[in-house]
């Protein structure tokens, strides 16, 4: 039982120092854009089939070719 601790504690300090910080190294920091970010809307529609498929065709089917258009 402590073997596995011994092991645990200095795997623990191998990955802490593995994973530590260079002092050389600036951090990452976001950056401004000048140009204006263009944003598209994507909608995903999923009609649950609990209904006959022609009747969701019908009731659903004029909504998605208004938003097609679109």
């Amino acid at each position: 039982m402590t073997n596995r601790y011994l092991l645990l504690s200095g795997l623990m300090a191998i990955v802490s120092v593995a994973c530590g910080s260079r002092g050389n190294e600036s951090p990452v920091r976001p950056e401004d854009s000048t140009s204006p970010r263009i944003m598209i809307a994507e909608h995903i529609f999923a009609i649950h089939p609990l209904h006959n498929p022609e009747r969701l065709f019908e009731v659903y089917g004029p909504l998605m070719l208004y938003l097609s258009k679109k």
